[in-house]
């Protein structure tokens, strides 16, 4: 009897998430995110039926899935979602970048810098946050190209995720930026700072700005970070 139970709950649950998967495609955004809740919650149990949700006919349900995946961070989902990185949907692609980070899936590491390159700006940006969150060095060459983007929030993300690397390759490349406006000179210094490479002294000591008091902090802090690493 025991069995007979547990298999009506297996399909009671399935039905469940069948369900869900399918609200996931519906034109109104609040069931979208009420059927994404739903699976995150069930959380393990909607794994495989998620994965099988990644090769859906409809893109919007496809997206949903892999939001969903990368909620739950289940390792199990890592190649079936790298086998739709190259999707044909700009959302789904940002979205299997985003689930591929949050599994820290080391496997995805080539694919996603060469999402550095993709056509669509939201899915370049994911891909430099999803390299970050699994944190595999052989992403900072490629992080590299990521610095002469026209758009200064890629570059804030670029710059931020090399400090933390600390890469102390990318230090030529981080000082040709500190003549970029306010934003981007702070990040640069907080990660010139990271990195603790004494080469990077001379272009920050040139900074030294006495009317400009929140650049003088950056600086100094992150003078003393590399005064502290040498």
């Amino acid at each position: 009897m025991t069995e007979v139970s547990n298999y009506k709950k297996q399909n009671i649950i399935g039905d469940r998430i069948d369900l869900l998967i399918k609200q996931l495609g519906a034109e109104n955004c609040a069931e979208q995110k009420m059927a994404n809740h739903g699976l995150v919650r069930f959380g393990r149990p909607a794994v495989k039926y998620l994965c099988e949700a990644l090769t859906h006919d409809r893109a919007v349900v496809r997206s949903g899935a892999a939001k969903a995946l990368g909620a739950i961070a289940d390792s199990s989902a890592a190649q079936p979602l790298l086998e739709i990185l190259n999707d044909s949907d700009n959302l789904v692609r940002k979205e299997v970048a985003f689930a591929l980070g949050e599994l820290k899936a080391s496997i995805a590491v080539s694919a996603l810098c060469d999402s550095l390159e993709d056509q669509n700006l939201e899915v370049r940006k994911e891909s430099v946050w999803a390299l970050y969150k699994i944190g595999d060095r052989r992403a900072v060459t490629r992080l590299l190209s990521c610095l002469q983007e026209t758009d200064k929030y890629l570059k804030l993300r670029a710059i931020t995720v090399l400090g933390a690397f600390q890469s102390v390759e990318s230090v030529p490349f981080l000082i040709e930026l500190l003549s970029d406006e306010e934003e981007v000179q702070k990040e640069v210094i907080r990660s010139l700072g990271k990195i603790g490479c004494p080469d990077a002294l001379p272009a920050l000591t040139g900074l030294a700005n006495e009317n400009n008091k929140e650049l003088a902090d950056v600086l100094n802090e992150a003078v003393s970070m590399i005064d502290r690493s040498t």
